[in-house]
């Protein structure tokens, strides 16, 4: 039996339809909007995490979609007889895509589904933030030089406040920049408290 060769559609224009179709309730909002997911970035349609590698510079819109490590997921399966056509598809980034259920669903159900998925920006987070306070409990056990860090760290490294100590602890390039390190909580504190014993060495 001979193969059929699958529709290449490409991810921009994916995003471009369901940037222009109608969620499935009337009221006048398209399914991206739906999903929080703007037509000018790459996101996966689930998680909404950012699946392009490249510099930003000089790239269109179009090209990121286009170069982003997207996955197609068609969410009526080909396997029960769903369409290998837009309208049965939507993007989502390799861990989502292992996670999609694989039974026949529709454009509702595929929306509720994307729309209750966690951020794994927020798991990110949360695991950056637990690791960060258990090396900072274990490099300063007490507590006044532990609080004297986390105001020297909100002053130095996170001037504005506690949120964006957040953002720090998951900002891949930014850490990278200065430290030299992918963003774990762990390499953070660590690096930060050397940073802090150099800074309190110099007074």
């Amino acid at each position: 039996m001979k193969k059929v060769k699958r529709k290449d559609f490409k991810n921009f224009e994916v995003a471009f339809y369901w940037d222009e179709t109608p969620c499935f309730y009337n009221n006048g909002m398209s399914v991206l909007e739906y999903l929080d997911i703007h037509l000018g970035y790459p996101q996966c349609f689930a998680c909404g995490k950012s699946k392009f590698d490249g510099s930003e510079t000089s790239r269109t819109h179009i090209s990121m979609w286009n170069e982003s490590k997207l996955e197609k997921h068609h969410f009526n399966p080909l396997s029960l007889g769903g369409e290998d056509e837009i309208h049965n598809i939507v993007l989502l980034c390799k861990k989502c895509h292992s996670e999609a259920p694989m039974s026949s669903m529709t454009l509702e159900e595929i929306l509720i589904w994307c729309s209750s998925k966690p951020s794994h920006i927020e798991e990110q987070l949360a695991n950056s933030i637990e690791g960060f306070n258990r090396m900072l409990k274990n490099k300063f056990e007490d507590d006044q030089e532990r609080n004297a860090f986390m105001e020297w760290f909100v002053k130095n490294i996170s001037p504005i406040e506690p949120k964006e100590m957040c953002k720090t602890l998951t900002n891949e390039k930014l850490v990278t920049a200065h430290f030299g390190m992918k963003p774990t909580g762990e390499s953070i504190a660590y690096a930060c408290a050397k940073l802090y014993e150099k800074a309190n060495a110099q007074v």
